[in-house]
């Protein structure tokens, strides 16, 4: 089990995002994970420009977008970009994408969200020959390249790998068959991890590829405390965000559940890994079990407060991380 941390990304100025990221490289967390969301004042919105920028304060941890929201972007840009990231770190990067399914953000870019699996398909696609080929041709519904020549190219080779985000069957079947590996999202509810996992691992087989060099990671709204005072505290803090965000972002995971998943029991059960370090192990085990590689910890959702998260990350670094190396 690897653990890795989406740093602060919510205040204007980046001071907090360079001392939590300097922090989780110093603990041991093996990535940083920036997101994209436009208009809410939520979170950045340029994870590539963001993940740049901490190229250059860290030294070894992995830098990784979750996601960008691939419809959103010309593909030749990412893979430009993206590039230019993974040789600033020193092949570090992780490209993660996703189809997005925010109105607000699809409606501001002008994106159909019928268009998103096809935009997903070639886009990813072009990205990989761009990447790992001399030179590309090709005529589609994105660009007219001939003996097109990107540069730089990435330092890691064959290719920085490529994480793709699915909530649906046909859309993990996909990230089966043109990504690296898979992402599941915060709002998934557990019930629901091992089918996901089994789709995606059937489709790996199909395709002749072993599921056991694949890695799957898990978003999580994760946090440490130390009393059961504290883990109720911040229990009833993230239910109350994590369901008003989400039905503001319109995600059809929370949106569509009955109300009978929507009780403080089901959502801490199904998407929290909250409490004190052991009952935090006991949880990553199930997830382990289903089939999770990599917890990505969502310590800073709705922007809790900094000293908390700054505990939280020292008390999974001393017991948590531990366990599972």
């Amino acid at each position: 089990m690897r653990f890795s941390l989406a740093p602060v990304q919510s205040k204007e100025l980046f001071e907090d995002l360079i001392r939590q990221s300097m922090l989780a490289e110093t603990l041991g967390f093996d990535a940083l994970w920036i997101h994209e969301h436009h208009s809410e004042g939520t979170l950045y919105p340029s994870p590539l420009n963001v993940l740049s920028f901490l190229a250059s304060k860290t030294n070894y941890i992995e830098l990784g977008s979750n996601m960008l929201l691939l419809p959103l972007h010309h593909p030749v840009r990412v893979a430009e970009e993206a590039a230019m990231v993974d040789a600033q770190s020193q092949g570090r990067l992780r490209l993660g994408v996703s189809a997005g399914y925010s109105e607000t953000d699809l409606q501001a870019f002008n994106i159909e969200a019928r268009d998103r699996g096809k935009i997903m398909e070639e886009g990813v696609s072009l990205i990989r020959a761009l990447w790992t080929e001399d030179s590309v041709t090709i005529q589609n519904n994105f660009s007219h390249l001939s003996n097109f020549k990107l540069f730089p190219k990435p330092v890691r080779k064959p290719s920085p790998p490529i994480y793709m985000g699915a909530t649906v069957d046909a859309a993990v079947r996909r990230s089966a068959r043109l990504g690296d590996e898979f992402v599941i999202s915060t709002t998934q509810r557990k019930d629901d991890i091992l089918r996901m996992v089994s789709v995606y691992d059937s489709e790996l087989r199909s395709l002749g590829k072993d599921p056991k060099y694949k890695k799957t990671t898990l978003n999580r709204i994760f946090f440490v405390v130390d009393t059961p005072g504290e883990k109720e505290e911040a229990e009833r803090y993230f239910m109350d965000i994590f369901l008003k965000l989400y039905q503001k972002w319109g995600h059809e995971n929370i949106t569509d559940l009955d109300e009978g998943s929507k009780t403080y029991q089901e959502i801490m059960r199904n998407h929290f890994i909250i409490g004190e370090y052991s009952q935090c192990i006991d949880t990553i085990v199930q997830y382990e079990q289903l089939g999770i590689n990599e917890i990505c910890c969502l310590m800073n959702f709705g922007s809790p407060n900094l000293e908390k998260v700054e505990k939280s990350l020292r008390l999974t670094a001393k017991h948590i991380m531990p366990y599972f190396y």
